[in-house]
């Protein structure tokens, strides 16, 4: 997943690369890209992207056909905290964060989904079979689900 920038420095909209070659295999145009106030939302197969409006309805688009997609029933992946803080340690200089917290969101309402599940492994990577993440409490979480090992979008 990509983000192009024009020559200007202004954002496009996004891009799904083919990790074979490169090639863009899906685009959602600058145009179609909802204003402000979304985070992005990643479902557990890339299929689609999400955006997120906490505590509203947010929009989606299919990642192939750059066309959007009805919200109800879709879930995504997205950052639990939008406004994060430095954690308070003592003898050193603000600006040190917590790894970023994942929660799932049921992007038609915006609102958190309480019995959600581990996040993808892409999103999660893994290492020895392991998948680790935080969520919103800053708690940690584990499960050992053998998964081979590959880098994550996340850690």
């Amino acid at each position: 997943m990509v983000r192009p920038v024009d020559q200007r420095g202004a954002y496009g909209g996004f891009a799904r690369l083919d990790a074979g070659n490169g090639r863009v295999i899906g685009q959602i145009t600058a145009a179609d890209v909802p204003g402000s106030g979304w985070w992005l939302a990643f479902p557990n197969h890339m299929d689609k992207l999400g955006f997120l409006k906490h505590g509203h309805k947010g929009t989606a688009f299919d990642l192939v056909s750059g066309k959007p997609v009805a919200v109800e029933d879709q879930r995504g992946w997205s950052f639990c905290v939008t406004d994060p803080k430095p954690l308070p340690l003592r003898g050193q200089a603000p600006g040190f964060y917590s790894i970023a917290a994942v929660c799932e969101f049921d992007l038609a309402s915006g609102k958190r989904i309480a019995d959600a599940s581990a996040p993808p492994s892409w999103f999660t990577g893994s290492q020895q079979g392991w998948r680790l993440w935080r969520d919103e409490k800053g708690a940690m979480h584990a499960v050992h689900d053998g998964t081979a090992p590959t880098p994550g979008m996340y850690g």
